[in-house]
Formats: structure tokens, C-alpha cells, sequence
């Protein structure tokens, strides 16, 4: 069934997420409940919260992944709830997912043509053909994949097998994949999860140099350092809902937050 025509929301115009009410259960349990969030244009947030605490739900219901029980998703103004994830994507929404997604058969730089195929609208009959139109995006996705190599420094593996790569190279893969489509909202999930030191300071740096452009920028992460550094902003999830948004200082001396971290344990939910 295709989904329903787009709505233009009287959403501010300089919104770039907002979510309102949002719910999801599985098989009785709540895993998000009746979450307010609006993440304005330029932006650099982090969500936060236990483990179990619904970030990751929160985040496949924003793009797609799982349809919400209740409550609206509007993106950049329009009512994206019940929108699969690539008609989401194609609104130039990124998203890294906590599992690294990329083809392993396939080298680096096919990894990041293979991301923007879907996005670049020439039917298959035309890719077949080879026409001149399609040999236009081709070239200009080649281009493309250079710039994203070149930014988080896999250029010179371009022709390798992604399979040659490190764990925390084939995160700053999944990185640069992302970029290809140009992304002005940018979704991670858990990007510095099981990787170094070194490769944890520069994604850092490359996330930084992202929302400098403008971009707005949503990150789940557990490095508590990591987030306090990165993010003027934290949004507080436990138990499914939300218990804190406000300052990054603010929420560090937060006691619903302590407790939430340091409080009985929690069962895992995301």
C-alpha cells in the first residue's frame, strides 16, 4: 500500500525533528511512552538514558525501521508517521545504525555508491542502458564517494574488500555511506561503541565538522564523556520515557537522571 500523500505541519519551519506522544509497546512491555521531543534546525542533541531505556526504539520509530502504536513523527514540517524508511531517507535523513551495515563482498568504494543508488531516481531500465543521464550520476557519485573517503581518511582503501577492514574502520565506513546522500539530519546510533580510542576522537571530529556546516545532529551514545563533550544538549530516556531535557550541565546534576543510572537494575527493552 503506498503511503499517504505528504502534509505540510504548521511545525515551525525552523524545526527539524519533532516528535509528539510517541508510544510504543512489545507484547505488553512499554518501550517508549508518550515521548515529546523537538530538535530545532542546527542542533547538536544527545539521547541518552540506561540500558533498556528505549533510545534505539526511538530511534527506528523516527526513521521508519518500526511503526510507532501512537503519537506523530514530523520531519522538516511534514507528518512522516507510517512512512517506510526509504521515503524517509529520501527526505535527506541519515542514520548509523549500533550494528555496522556495510557489504562486506563489496570494496570501500562500492559500499558508498551501492548507499546513494536508491536516492539517485534513474530507473533500472536506464542503468542497463548505460544512457548519458545515468552515466552523469554515476560520475557524479564516484565524486562524491572520493570527498566521503577523503573526509574520514579511507581513501586510500578504496579498492580493498570491505570485509580487509578494522571494526573501527568499517564504522567510519557506515560513516562516510551516510554522507553520500548529504544528509542534513543526521541520526547515530552508538557510533563510538567498541572501537579505540583514536577512532572515537575522530569520528568525534568528524561529527563536529558535520553540525559546523549546519547539519543537525541526534546521537545515542554511552561514553559519558564522549556525549558531554559533544553535546550542549541532553535528552534523558528511562523506562521509556523521558525524564530530563535541558543544558548538558544541567542534566549532569540531574537526580531523576542519577538515579535512573545508578538506581536498581534496569531490564533491557531497546
Amino acid at each position: 500500500m503506498n503511503a499517504a500523500p505528504a502534509r505540510r505541519a504548521s511545525s515551525s519551519a525552523d524545526i527539524a525533528l519533532d516528535i509528539r506522544g510517541l508510544s510504543k509497546r512489545f507484547l505488553g512491555v512499554q518501550a517508549v511512552g508518550g515521548v515529546d521531543l523537538r530538535v530545532r534546525s542546527g542542533e547538536l542533541v544527545g539521547l541518552i538514558g540506561p540500558n533498556g531505556s528505549g533510545k534505539t526504539t526511538l530511534m527506528n520509530c523516527i526513521t521508519g525501521i518500526m511503526r510507532a502504536d501512537r503519537g506523530e513523527v514530523l520531519i522538516k514540517g511534514l507528518r512522516t508517521s507510517g512512512w517506510p524508511a526509504y521515503r524517509i531517507a529520501r527526505l535527506r535523513v541519515g542514520r548509523i545504525f549500533q550494528v555496522v551495515r556495510v557489504i562486506p563482498t563489496l570494496t570501500v568504494e562500492d559500499n558508498l555508491l551501492f548507499a546513494v543508488q536508491d536516492l539517485q531516481g534513474d530507473p533500472l531500465w536506464a542503468r542497463v542502458l548505460h544512457l548519458p543521464a545515468t552515466r552523469r550520476l554515476d560520475a557524479e557519485a564516484r565524486g562524491r564517494a572520493e570527498e566521503c573517503l577523503s573526509l574520514v581518511g579511507l581513501q586510500d582503501r578504496r579498492r580493498q574488500p570491505a570485509w580487509s577492514l578494522s571494526y573501527g574502520q568499517r564504522k567510519l565506513l557506515a560513516f562516510a555511506s551516510t554522507l553520500m546522500a548529504d544528509p542534513d539530519l543526521l541520526l547515530l546510533d552508538e557510533p563510538m561503541a567498541a572501537v579505540n580510542p583514536a577512532v572515537i576522537e575522530h569520528l568525534a571530529r568528524l561529527i563536529r565538522t558535520f553540525h559546523a556546516a549546519g547539519r543537525t545532529v541526534v546521537i545515542i551514545e554511552h561514553n559519558m564523556k564522549v556525549i558531554f563533550d559533544l553535546c550542549p544538549r541532553l535528552v534523558v530516556l528511562d523506562r521509556g520515557a523521558k525524564i530530563a531535557d535541558g543544558p548538558a550541565e544541567d542534566v549532569r546534576r540531574d537526580r531523576a537522571v542519577i538515579d535512573a543510572y545508578f538506581g536498581t537494575q534496569r531490564d533491557a527493552r531497546s
